[in-house]
């Protein structure tokens, strides 16, 4: 999932049954540099990585 909705973006986020509003705005403030969602974003995917 946090793989597809880096690639596609909120829009694609948005045409997600049931997806959460708040998630879209969750990946959102992930792009902006030096937020804690940004870093906890980084945490996931090196974690994904070693999946």
């Amino acid at each position: 999932l946090a793989g597809s909705a880096a690639a596609g973006g909120p829009m694609e986020l948005d045409k997600r049954p049931g997806m959460n509003r708040s998630v879209i705005q969750l990946w959102r403030e992930s792009r902006t540099p030096g937020s804690r969602a940004g870093k906890l974003r980084s945490e996931a995917d090196s974690i994904l990585r070693g999946l």
